[in-house]
Order: structure tokens, then sequence, then C-alpha cells
């Protein structure tokens, strides 16, 4: 016999999957309104020149699937005039292609680093506010307090952790 609710079944811990859905939502809702809360008018000036960039990269890369396989279908055929002519096409296609693709990487660490400066700003200015910093407790410097005892969260080293922590969220979000 398994247990049902009015809106959905239990989950093994007890809650329902509905209830779980929720929770995972209102989390996102969350992370989502932090992430727009950290744009302005210059990331979403790179957040454009990205999307319009990944336009331009499928049309590049479907262009340079078709000048490979003219390459291929030279030496295939045996037709040695048909395989140089499309190794110069290609040859000559490869260095814009090449140039578009690095600004297209530039333009997404670009983002990364805004962002990354947007983060530090926001978090920085709360950890300094009403003497936070003092409120955290460094580990390496308070030995003789044991954490798990006096009910605290504890941290090697806060500082690290902090810019560690900002620079992977700014690059997984760009």
């Amino acid at each position: 016999s398994r247990n049902v609710e009015a809106h959905g079944d239990l989950h093994p811990e007890g809650t329902t999957i509905v209830g779980r859905a929720s929770a995972w939502y209102a989390r996102a809702y969350k992370i989502i309104k932090f992430i727009v809360s950290l744009l302005g008018i210059r990331e979403a000036c790179i957040i454009s020149g990205i999307a319009i960039s990944l336009v331009g990269r499928s049309i590049f890369r479907l262009r340079l699937l078709n000048l490979s396989t003219s390459v291929e279908n030279g030496v295939i055929r045996g037709k040695e005039e048909m395989f140089w002519s499309a190794i110069k096409t290609f040859s000559l296609y490869i260095i814009p292609t090449s140039a578009f693709f690095a600004t297209f990487n530039y333009l997404l660490s670009e983002l990364a680093i805004h962002i990354r400066s947007n983060v530090s700003t926001r978090l920085l200015s709360k950890f300094t506010t009403d003497r936070v910093y003092f409120q955290v407790i460094n580990a390496s410097q308070l030995q003789s307090i044991q954490p798990a005892q006096k009910g605290l969260q504890s941290y090697s080293n806060p500082d690290q952790v902090l810019t560690n922590d900002i620079e992977h969220f700014s690059y997984a979000v760009s």
C-alpha cells in the first residue's frame, strides 16, 4: 500500500513530488532573479553579441562541414584538381572562421569577467556590512573551538572560498 496525498505521490523522504518540484522551481527562480539583477547595459550588449555570434558560429560550422566534404570527395573520386581546389577554398575560409571563433570565445570570457565583477562587488559589500566578516569563524585561527560542538560553521579560508565560488559561478553563468 502506497501513501498518496491529494496532490501527488509521496517520495521516500516523505515529501510529495509536487512539493519537491515546487521547492526546486522556487530555488531556480531565486537564482535566475539574482543573475538578472547582475546584468547591466554592458552585459546586455555582450549577451546580444554572443547571441548573434551563436548564429554566425552555426553558419560557419555548416560551411566548414561542406568544405571538408568537398575535400573528401576530391580524395574519394581521385580528382586531383577538385581536391586542390577544395583545399584552397578550405584554407582561405578557415582564417576568418578562426578569427570569428576567437571573438566568440572572447565575448564569453568578457561576460564572465563582468558578471564576476558585479557578483564580487555585491557579495563583498554584504560581507563587510554589519561586520559580518568578524562573525565568520576562521577554523585555522581558532583551533581551540570545536565548531561542531558550538553549532558554528567554520571555513578554513573564507576569503578564498568566496573568491573561488564567485569565479566558478561567473563562468558557469556565462
